[in-house]
């Protein structure tokens, strides 16, 4: 492909300054005419690259994302809506068609807000008050991350301490439970990395 991009890109140069060239070859609509026949060529030799890239077939980093994009695919409705960390909302939004309550595109204050909530679910806060809010919002799955969940840098930063604001809300974060026998959560899918709770 390299090669006839580059010519690709010399011959269309030469096109451009074609007044001086079509005098002294008289060979512009041919350089016109290359330009094409390479670009049909570069098109029919990489036809599979280019089919894939306009029926939207998209790579989808991981396997463990790919696993609950397909879970949400193929369990949940499609009018279902669901909140996680911006990232995971992306993936949800493009992969599966569901609605979202953190749309990765968009900032003002109304998301910071909802950021807010929705990242409670990492820091020591009850099920019964992040289970209200999503309610109230008609949330029907909240997706709790790993990586999020235990993090930990250098300086001891964690994603815990930011969410709980340096004060120790409950006694358990909320993303480390069981959900078993939970009176709010049931737990729809989990593959170590995700776990997806179902509101009741």
């Amino acid at each position: 492909v390299a090669l006839p991009v580059s010519l690709i890109i010399i011959t269309y140069f030469i096109y451009v300054t074609s007044d001086f060239f079509s005098k002294l070859f008289k060979l512009k609509y041919l350089y016109l005419t290359s330009i094409l026949a390479l670009s049909l060529l570069i098109i029919f030799n990489n036809k599979t690259h280019f089919s894939e890239l306009f029926t939207g077939s998209r790579p989808i980093a991981g396997n463990t994302m790919t696993q609950l994009t397909d879970f949400i695919s193929s369990n949940t409705s499609t009018d279902s809506s669901f909140a996680g960390s911006m990232p995971v909302s992306s993936s949800i939004v493009l992969l599966t068609g569901r609605k979202i309550f953190i749309h990765p595109q968009y900032e003002n204050q109304l998301l910071r807000d909802r950021v807010k909530e929705v990242y409670k679910i990492f820091g020591n806060f009850s099920e019964k008050s992040i289970y209200t809010y999503l309610k109230e919002n008609k949330i029907d799955y909240i997706v709790s991350e790993a990586s999020y969940c235990h993090y930990k840098s250098s300086t001891g930063c964690v994603m815990q301490t930011l969410i709980n604001e340096g004060k120790r809300k409950d006694s358990q974060q909320f993303c480390n439970r069981s959900f078993i026998n939970s009176d709010f959560f049931e737990v729809a899918f989990d593959n170590k990395r995700f776990k997806l709770l179902k509101l009741k």
